[in-house]
Protein backbone atom coordinates (compact mmCIF):
# COMPACT_ATOMS: atom_id res chain seq x y z
CA UNK A 1 0.00 0.00 0.00
CA UNK A 2 1.60 3.44 -1.29
CA UNK A 3 1.69 6.31 1.16
CA UNK A 4 -1.24 8.05 -0.03
CA UNK A 5 -3.60 4.72 0.80
CA UNK A 6 -2.21 4.76 3.73
CA UNK A 7 -2.75 8.61 4.99
CA UNK A 8 -6.36 7.93 3.78
CA UNK A 9 -7.01 4.92 5.64
CA UNK A 10 -5.43 6.60 9.31
CA UNK A 11 -7.52 9.56 8.96
CA UNK A 12 -10.85 8.68 7.10
CA UNK A 13 -12.97 11.82 7.72
CA UNK A 14 -10.14 14.10 7.53
CA UNK A 15 -9.68 12.51 3.96
CA UNK A 16 -13.55 12.19 2.79
CA UNK A 17 -14.46 14.84 0.09
CA UNK A 18 -16.50 17.40 1.27
CA UNK A 19 -19.63 16.14 0.19
CA UNK A 20 -18.89 13.04 2.13
CA UNK A 21 -18.22 14.77 5.06
CA UNK A 22 -21.74 16.82 4.75
CA UNK A 23 -23.88 13.55 4.33
CA UNK A 24 -22.34 11.92 7.71
CA UNK A 25 -24.26 11.89 10.50
CA UNK A 26 -23.83 14.63 13.15
CA UNK A 27 -23.17 12.40 16.23
CA UNK A 28 -19.76 10.68 13.83
CA UNK A 29 -18.94 13.85 13.81
CA UNK A 30 -19.20 14.70 17.11
CA UNK A 31 -17.74 11.66 18.59
CA UNK A 32 -14.36 11.80 16.16
CA UNK A 33 -13.95 15.10 17.84
CA UNK A 34 -14.45 14.25 21.38
CA UNK A 35 -12.16 11.36 20.94
CA UNK A 36 -9.74 13.68 19.94
CA UNK A 37 -9.77 15.69 22.92
CA UNK A 38 -10.11 12.94 25.18
CA UNK A 39 -6.85 11.67 23.90
CA UNK A 40 -5.03 15.54 24.12
CA UNK A 41 -5.79 15.25 27.87
CA UNK A 42 -4.52 11.86 28.10
CA UNK A 43 -1.43 13.03 26.51
CA UNK A 44 -0.79 16.02 28.81
CA UNK A 45 -1.61 18.92 25.75
CA UNK A 46 -4.36 20.46 28.04
CA UNK A 47 -3.60 21.04 31.88
CA UNK A 48 -5.85 22.62 34.64
CA UNK A 49 -3.90 25.15 36.76
CA UNK A 50 -3.86 23.51 40.73
CA UNK A 51 -5.18 25.80 42.94
CA UNK A 52 -3.21 26.23 46.22
CA UNK A 53 -5.53 24.92 49.02
CA UNK A 54 -2.51 25.26 52.04
CA UNK A 55 -3.70 26.33 54.99
CA UNK A 56 -2.90 29.06 56.39
CA UNK A 57 0.69 28.47 58.38
CA UNK A 58 0.22 28.80 62.43
CA UNK A 59 2.88 30.64 64.44
CA UNK A 60 4.57 30.15 67.99
CA UNK A 61 2.12 33.49 69.92
CA UNK A 62 4.61 33.19 72.74
CA UNK A 63 8.40 33.07 71.24
CA UNK A 64 6.93 35.70 68.01
CA UNK A 65 8.58 39.10 68.04
CA UNK A 66 7.19 42.43 69.58
CA UNK A 67 7.14 45.66 68.59
CA UNK A 68 6.80 48.99 70.82
CA UNK A 69 6.52 51.33 67.85
CA UNK A 70 3.21 51.75 67.71
CA UNK A 71 1.79 54.86 66.08
CA UNK A 72 -1.84 53.48 64.73
CA UNK A 73 -4.54 51.20 66.19
CA UNK A 74 -6.60 49.64 63.42
CA UNK A 75 -9.65 47.47 64.10
CA UNK A 76 -11.75 45.64 61.75
CA UNK A 77 -15.38 45.84 63.08
CA UNK A 78 -17.97 42.97 62.37
CA UNK A 79 -21.31 44.04 61.04
CA UNK A 80 -22.60 41.68 64.58
CA UNK A 81 -19.59 42.17 67.24
CA UNK A 82 -21.82 41.07 70.03
CA UNK A 83 -21.19 38.75 72.55
CA UNK A 84 -23.47 36.89 74.13
CA UNK A 85 -24.76 35.14 77.60
CA UNK A 86 -26.97 32.16 77.80
CA UNK A 87 -30.39 34.22 77.88
CA UNK A 88 -29.21 35.65 74.61
CA UNK A 89 -28.26 38.72 76.28
CA UNK A 90 -25.13 40.71 75.17
CA UNK A 91 -22.39 40.65 77.75
CA UNK A 92 -19.58 42.04 75.72
CA UNK A 93 -18.03 42.48 72.43
CA UNK A 94 -15.63 41.47 69.76
CA UNK A 95 -12.80 42.94 67.32
CA UNK A 96 -10.15 42.26 65.64
CA UNK A 97 -7.67 44.94 66.36
CA UNK A 98 -3.88 45.26 64.54
CA UNK A 99 -1.38 47.61 66.71
CA UNK A 100 0.33 49.14 63.26
CA UNK A 101 4.55 49.39 63.83
CA UNK A 102 5.67 52.78 62.45
CA UNK A 103 8.59 50.35 61.01
CA UNK A 104 6.49 47.39 58.91
CA UNK A 105 3.27 49.29 58.70
CA UNK A 106 1.65 45.84 59.33
CA UNK A 107 0.27 44.59 62.88
CA UNK A 108 2.04 43.45 65.50
CA UNK A 109 2.41 41.33 69.33
CA UNK A 110 3.06 44.46 72.25
CA UNK A 111 4.44 44.48 74.77
CA UNK A 112 3.06 46.99 76.76
CA UNK A 113 -0.67 47.31 78.12
CA UNK A 114 -3.78 47.50 75.55
CA UNK A 115 -6.71 49.71 76.87
CA UNK A 116 -10.28 50.28 76.34
CA UNK A 117 -12.75 52.46 77.56
CA UNK A 118 -16.78 51.59 77.82
CA UNK A 119 -18.94 55.00 77.55
CA UNK A 120 -22.83 55.65 77.87
CA UNK A 121 -24.27 58.20 76.25
CA UNK A 122 -26.76 59.78 77.97
CA UNK A 123 -29.32 62.59 76.90
CA UNK A 124 -29.35 65.51 78.94
CA UNK A 125 -32.59 67.59 79.79
CA UNK A 126 -31.36 70.27 77.46
CA UNK A 127 -31.14 67.86 74.52
CA UNK A 128 -27.36 67.49 74.46
CA UNK A 129 -25.53 64.36 75.36
CA UNK A 130 -23.45 63.32 78.07
CA UNK A 131 -20.96 60.66 77.59
CA UNK A 132 -20.35 58.66 80.95
CA UNK A 133 -17.85 56.16 81.88
CA UNK A 134 -18.76 53.09 82.77
CA UNK A 135 -16.55 50.14 82.72
CA UNK A 136 -12.60 50.49 82.04
CA UNK A 137 -10.16 47.24 80.78
CA UNK A 138 -6.23 47.01 81.07
CA UNK A 139 -4.87 43.98 79.31
CA UNK A 140 -0.71 43.98 80.22
CA UNK A 141 1.61 41.66 77.55
CA UNK A 142 0.46 37.93 79.61
CA UNK A 143 -3.00 39.23 80.33
CA UNK A 144 -3.46 39.95 75.84
CA UNK A 145 -1.13 36.48 75.25
CA UNK A 146 -5.13 34.69 74.58
CA UNK A 147 -6.10 36.89 72.40
CA UNK A 148 -3.05 36.85 70.00
CA UNK A 149 -4.40 34.91 66.61
CA UNK A 150 -1.85 32.17 65.49
CA UNK A 151 -2.20 32.37 61.81
CA UNK A 152 -0.27 34.37 59.72
CA UNK A 153 -1.74 37.17 57.40
CA UNK A 154 -0.78 39.50 55.12
CA UNK A 155 -2.02 42.65 57.58
CA UNK A 156 0.14 41.71 60.48
CA UNK A 157 0.25 40.05 63.68
CA UNK A 158 -3.67 40.92 64.75
CA UNK A 159 -5.65 40.33 67.94
CA UNK A 160 -8.88 38.79 68.59
CA UNK A 161 -9.81 41.21 71.26
CA UNK A 162 -12.74 39.72 73.04
CA UNK A 163 -14.12 41.92 76.10
CA UNK A 164 -16.90 40.84 78.42
CA UNK A 165 -18.59 44.04 80.87
CA UNK A 166 -19.46 43.10 84.68
CA UNK A 167 -22.84 42.20 85.59
CA UNK A 168 -23.45 45.38 86.98
CA UNK A 169 -23.33 47.43 84.16
CA UNK A 170 -26.42 47.28 82.18
CA UNK A 171 -26.11 48.88 78.55
CA UNK A 172 -28.33 46.74 77.01
CA UNK A 173 -30.08 48.43 74.68
CA UNK A 174 -28.43 51.53 75.07
CA UNK A 175 -26.44 53.77 72.96
CA UNK A 176 -22.82 53.04 74.05
CA UNK A 177 -19.11 54.51 72.44
CA UNK A 178 -16.18 52.26 73.02
CA UNK A 179 -12.56 53.51 72.88
CA UNK A 180 -9.10 51.46 72.31
CA UNK A 181 -5.41 52.59 73.32
CA UNK A 182 -2.31 51.19 73.43
CA UNK A 183 0.12 52.35 76.00
CA UNK A 184 3.67 52.32 74.63
CA UNK A 185 6.99 52.20 77.46
CA UNK A 186 7.90 55.54 76.37
CA UNK A 187 4.25 56.82 78.03
CA UNK A 188 2.55 57.54 75.01
CA UNK A 189 -0.92 56.34 74.43
CA UNK A 190 -1.65 55.46 70.86
CA UNK A 191 -5.74 55.82 70.27
CA UNK A 192 -8.15 54.10 68.22
CA UNK A 193 -11.07 55.89 66.36
CA UNK A 194 -13.96 56.00 68.53
CA UNK A 195 -16.79 53.72 67.68
CA UNK A 196 -20.80 54.06 68.79
CA UNK A 197 -22.96 51.76 68.52
CA UNK A 198 -26.69 50.61 69.89
CA UNK A 199 -26.70 47.62 71.93
CA UNK A 200 -29.31 45.09 70.91
CA UNK A 201 -31.80 44.73 73.63
CA UNK A 202 -32.76 41.49 75.04
CA UNK A 203 -35.35 39.21 73.67
CA UNK A 204 -38.67 40.53 74.29
CA UNK A 205 -37.36 43.62 75.29
CA UNK A 206 -39.17 46.81 73.01
CA UNK A 207 -36.29 48.55 72.07
CA UNK A 208 -34.66 47.47 68.48
CA UNK A 209 -31.50 45.79 68.48
CA UNK A 210 -28.32 47.07 66.70
CA UNK A 211 -29.41 50.29 64.42
CA UNK A 212 -26.50 52.04 63.16
CA UNK A 213 -22.60 51.56 63.88
CA UNK A 214 -21.03 55.28 63.57
CA UNK A 215 -17.20 56.04 63.51
CA UNK A 216 -15.59 59.83 64.72
CA UNK A 217 -11.39 60.49 65.32
CA UNK A 218 -10.78 60.44 69.10
CA UNK A 219 -8.71 63.37 69.96
CA UNK A 220 -8.86 63.50 73.19
CA UNK A 221 -7.44 60.87 75.65
CA UNK A 222 -9.67 58.51 78.31
CA UNK A 223 -8.77 58.34 81.35
CA UNK A 224 -5.97 55.43 82.59
CA UNK A 225 -8.34 54.14 85.53
CA UNK A 226 -11.54 54.75 87.41
CA UNK A 227 -11.54 58.49 88.04
CA UNK A 228 -13.11 60.50 91.15
CA UNK A 229 -15.32 62.02 88.25
CA UNK A 230 -16.50 59.98 85.29
CA UNK A 231 -17.29 63.23 83.38
CA UNK A 232 -13.70 63.91 83.60
CA UNK A 233 -12.04 65.17 80.47
CA UNK A 234 -9.49 62.88 78.78
CA UNK A 235 -5.67 64.32 77.53
CA UNK A 236 -5.10 64.44 74.13
CA UNK A 237 -3.75 61.09 72.08
CA UNK A 238 -0.17 60.73 71.32
CA UNK A 239 0.75 61.13 67.53
CA UNK A 240 2.94 58.97 65.20
CA UNK A 241 6.60 58.96 66.02
CA UNK A 242 9.27 60.45 64.21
Amino acid sequence: MDSTNRRAVASPVLRLPARAVARLPARCVLSSVSLAAALLVAAGCTTTPKRNLKPAPYIDVVAAEQRDDIYAIRQLWPQYPWLQDADQSVTGFRVPTYFVSSETEKGAFVPGNILAWLYEIERRPDGGTERKLRHMWQLDRDQAMGFRVRKLVVLGHPYMLMLFWPREVDVVGKIIEIEFGYERSDGKLIMATTRRFRVPARPGMRSAGVTRSTARQNTRRPPTSQPPKISSEPRAAASRPD
